[in-house]
Protein backbone atom coordinates (compact mmCIF):
# COMPACT_ATOMS: atom_id res chain seq x y z
CA UNK A 1 0.00 0.00 0.00
CA UNK A 2 1.67 3.20 -1.09
CA UNK A 3 1.38 6.42 0.83
CA UNK A 4 0.36 4.67 4.02
CA UNK A 5 2.63 4.48 7.06
CA UNK A 6 2.50 1.03 8.62
CA UNK A 7 3.49 0.29 12.18
CA UNK A 8 5.38 -2.76 13.32
CA UNK A 9 3.19 -5.83 13.24
CA UNK A 10 0.40 -4.21 11.24
CA UNK A 11 -0.95 -5.58 8.00
CA UNK A 12 -1.81 -3.85 4.73
CA UNK A 13 -5.51 -4.05 5.56
CA UNK A 14 -7.17 -1.17 7.38
CA UNK A 15 -8.45 -2.26 10.77
CA UNK A 16 -11.85 -1.31 12.11
CA UNK A 17 -11.25 1.13 15.00
CA UNK A 18 -14.37 -0.16 16.74
CA UNK A 19 -12.95 -3.67 17.03
CA UNK A 20 -9.96 -2.51 19.04
CA UNK A 21 -9.77 -3.95 22.53
CA UNK A 22 -9.58 -0.51 24.20
CA UNK A 23 -12.84 0.59 22.57
CA UNK A 24 -14.65 -2.64 23.43
CA UNK A 25 -13.51 -2.46 27.07
CA UNK A 26 -14.33 1.23 27.51
CA UNK A 27 -17.64 0.80 25.70
CA UNK A 28 -18.68 -1.83 28.23
CA UNK A 29 -17.56 0.39 31.14
CA UNK A 30 -19.55 3.38 29.83
CA UNK A 31 -22.70 1.35 29.13
CA UNK A 32 -22.65 -0.31 32.54
CA UNK A 33 -22.01 3.02 34.32
CA UNK A 34 -25.03 4.55 32.53
CA UNK A 35 -27.12 1.45 33.29
CA UNK A 36 -27.66 1.10 29.53
CA UNK A 37 -29.63 4.37 29.36
CA UNK A 38 -29.22 6.74 26.43
CA UNK A 39 -27.61 10.10 27.24
CA UNK A 40 -30.49 11.99 25.55
CA UNK A 41 -33.01 13.12 28.16
CA UNK A 42 -36.39 11.47 27.69
CA UNK A 43 -35.12 8.76 25.34
CA UNK A 44 -36.65 5.40 26.26
CA UNK A 45 -34.40 3.32 23.98
CA UNK A 46 -31.78 1.05 25.47
CA UNK A 47 -28.21 2.30 25.01
CA UNK A 48 -26.28 -0.26 23.00
CA UNK A 49 -23.48 1.92 21.63
CA UNK A 50 -20.83 4.23 22.99
CA UNK A 51 -21.01 7.61 21.28
CA UNK A 52 -17.78 9.56 20.85
CA UNK A 53 -18.20 13.08 22.24
CA UNK A 54 -15.33 14.26 20.04
CA UNK A 55 -15.50 12.04 16.94
CA UNK A 56 -12.49 9.99 15.86
CA UNK A 57 -12.38 11.87 12.56
CA UNK A 58 -11.92 15.14 14.48
CA UNK A 59 -9.15 13.79 16.71
CA UNK A 60 -11.20 12.10 19.43
CA UNK A 61 -10.14 8.92 21.18
CA UNK A 62 -11.60 5.75 22.65
CA UNK A 63 -10.93 6.95 26.22
CA UNK A 64 -13.77 6.66 28.74
CA UNK A 65 -13.82 10.46 29.11
CA UNK A 66 -14.68 10.79 25.41
CA UNK A 67 -17.48 8.19 25.37
CA UNK A 68 -21.12 8.35 26.42
CA UNK A 69 -23.86 5.73 26.33
CA UNK A 70 -26.26 6.16 23.43
CA UNK A 71 -29.03 4.27 21.71
CA UNK A 72 -28.39 3.37 18.09
CA UNK A 73 -30.72 6.11 16.84
CA UNK A 74 -29.02 8.99 18.66
CA UNK A 75 -25.51 7.72 17.96
CA UNK A 76 -26.11 7.42 14.21
CA UNK A 77 -27.85 10.80 14.11
CA UNK A 78 -24.79 12.60 15.50
CA UNK A 79 -22.48 10.82 13.08
CA UNK A 80 -24.62 11.81 10.13
CA UNK A 81 -24.58 15.47 11.16
CA UNK A 82 -20.78 15.48 11.38
CA UNK A 83 -20.42 13.66 8.07
CA UNK A 84 -22.73 16.14 6.35
CA UNK A 85 -20.84 19.06 7.87
CA UNK A 86 -17.47 17.70 6.67
CA UNK A 87 -18.83 17.08 3.18
CA UNK A 88 -20.32 20.58 3.06
CA UNK A 89 -17.00 22.12 4.10
CA UNK A 90 -15.21 20.30 1.28
CA UNK A 91 -17.66 21.69 -1.30
CA UNK A 92 -17.13 25.34 -0.39
CA UNK A 93 -15.81 27.20 -3.39
CA UNK A 94 -16.93 24.57 -5.89
CA UNK A 95 -20.48 25.81 -6.25
CA UNK A 96 -19.85 28.59 -8.72
CA UNK A 97 -19.91 27.83 -12.43
CA UNK A 98 -17.45 28.96 -15.03
CA UNK A 99 -19.68 30.46 -17.72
Amino acid sequence: MTGCALTAGSSDKMTDPYKQRIYQTNRRIVLEAANYRCYVTGCANRATTADHITPLILGGSHLVQNLRAACWHHNSQGGAEITNQIKANRRVGRRSRNW
